[in-house]
């Protein structure tokens, strides 16, 4: 007795959905296998329509009539079919191949798309002049010699948001057929590979896309009736490999998640852009983006929002071929005085420039467990993993950056910039030396320009201390016997004096 078949590492309930041409495992009632056959495909389901390509035809087969329902030498001119008849909400699956798009496919109701198997296997490898092309997976082609969008989701011209939800799962994009493969490190189509516009709500999941201007690109329109167009974003599961660009995101886009996000050699960063509210971006990996960028905006990741900002797990290896490029690994940009960003658990190594570098309005950055440079070969491709300028570099002085629980080393004697405070961290420089000072007239003022957290020792007799915070208030302390005092970043200790004293600064973590 069947009771289970397993199709490509998931298990489906048995004796639904079969259609041909790829195989499955059989199971008895116990979990045991009992054999397996390469005459079948399973389809995901439930499911609507099953695209193919078949005797030189493009194919659509209705699954609840049975039969196929469309038919033509085009892809495209069959899925327009399928589009302009599949219900809302309705799943479309496509068969192993590579499907050729001459124009923009335009998605305009909620459906799901899905491929029986995505194209992740080799991705790393599709230009290796060995071992190169598209391996074994639904591909869709841009056969167009200019290039264009070859998935558009929203773009509507009627009432807006379009509300409805587009999934996208199991998918490959790629400017060029398997058999152009290998490709030049900077070729390109133009156009995206998805372009998103005006569209609430779109889930990718287990989606590449190759050699295309834009790998992913959401936007909204901008001076149209209320309510204001809005794209709610969630991908999840994708590769982005020789695009000019990997991700862009602009418009009104709120509660954006990008999660598990694989990048490699996009010539200008892997995500750049950024959102009206609420980001959160976790476990990137990031291998050679922005190698080919001369703009610091134009880093490995380059993000910015009017709201909130939370990165976790993210592993940027900037370094091309046997140097360090691109000039910047992570920008963050604070778009208002309220803003706030939390990175936590941060690698970046091999950067012709600065690591982090910080701009905006106002706000705060909080950075906690960051692996920031080394003087070693850096861990993946082996080339040098140095930072070439600063570990941080914060350009506004109204944006407060507080470190913690980090490791930073660059070429720099000093690897941080405009930083407010350093605690529990180590590296180049970390924490600084201590100092001696001998005022040279009374009364003498000392501002902890540091990040670090400073004692002052205050050696002979005074007539006056007082400490002053950051916003100008001030508070005299005792100053019989040996004076000590503690000074957060910014604050200031003046002494007044007769005789001159030693002022011995130490700093702590």
């Amino acid at each position: 007795m069947i009771k289970l078949i397993s199709v490509c590492g998931e298990v489906f309930d048995g004796g639904f959905g079969l259609s041909e041409k790829a195989w499955v495992n059989l199971f008895d009632f116990f979990g045991r296998s009992i054999g397996a056959t390469k005459k079948w495909d399973v389809v995901p389901g439930p499911v609507d329509y099953v695209v193919f390509y078949e005797e030189g035809r493009f194919k659509a087969k209705n699954v609840f009539e049975g039969v196929v329902e469309f038919e033509s030498g085009s892809f495209v001119d069959v899925f327009k079919q399928v589009l302009n008849s599949i219900r809302p909400g309705g799943c479309i699956v496509l068969l192993r191949g590579e499907y050729p798009v001459d124009e923009p496919i335009l998605i305009q109701k909620p459906i799901v798309l899905k491929g029986v198997h995505g194209g992740f296997s080799d991705v790393f490898f599709i230009n290796d002049s060995v071992y190169y092309g598209l391996k074994d997976g639904v591909v869709l082609v841009d056969n167009t010699t200019s290039g264009i969008d070859v998935l558009k989701i929203g773009h509507g011209t009627g009432d807006y948001p379009l509300k409805f939800g587009v999934k996208l799962e199991n998918i490959t994009i790629s400017a060029y057929k398997s058999s152009e493969y290998p490709k030049s490190d900077t070729d390109y189509k133009a156009g995206a590979g998805i372009s998103i516009k005006d569209v609430n709500f779109v889930h990718l999941n287990r989606v590449t896309v190759y050699h295309k201007e834009r790998g992913i690109y959401a936007t909204t329109s901008s001076g149209l009736p209320q309510p204001t167009p809005s794209n709610v974003l969630k991908f999840e599961n994708i590769l982005l490999a020789y695009n000019k660009l990997g991700i862009e995101l602009g418009g009104f886009t709120i509660d954006t998640r990008l999660s598990y996000i694989y990048g490699y050699l996009n010539q200008l960063g892997l995500i750049y852009g950024g959102g009206k509210y609420d980001i959160q971006i976790d476990h990137v990996f990031s291998n050679a983006d922005s190698w080919n960028s001369e703009d610091v905006h134009y880093g490995a990741i380059t993000i910015g929002s009017y709201g909130d900002m939370f990165l976790r797990d993210i592993f940027i290896y900037n370094t091309y071929g046997p140097n360090p490029a691109g000039l910047t690994g992570l920008f963050l940009s604070l778009n208002d005085a309220r803003s706030k960003a939390f990175v936590d658990g941060l690698l970046i190594q091999g950067v012709n420039g600065d690591a982090i570098r910080i701009d905006g309005v106002g706000g705060e950055v909080y950075i906690s467990n960051a692996y920031l440079g080394t003087d070693q070969d850096e861990g993946v491709a082996g080339g040098p993993g140095n930072i070439v300028g600063h570990c941080i570099r914060n350009y506004n002085s109204d944006i407060k950056v507080y470190v913690s629980n980090s490791y930073m080393y660059c070429d720099q004697s000093v690897c941080y910039v405009n930083v407010y405070m350093v605690k529990n961290s180590r590296g180049k420089g970390i924490p600084k030396a201590p100092e001696e000072i001998s005022p040279d007239s009374s009364p003498y003022s000392w501002t902890n320009e540091s990040p670090f957290v400073a004692d002052v020792y205050v050696r002979g007799s005074v007539d006056r201390v007082t400490v002053k915070t950051e916003d100008g208030t001030a508070n005299d302390v005792s100053y019989v016997g040996d004076v000590h005092v503690v000074l957060l970043p910014r604050e200031t200790v003046e002494v007044a004096f007769t005789t001159a004293p030693v002022l011995v600064i130490r700093y702590r973590l």
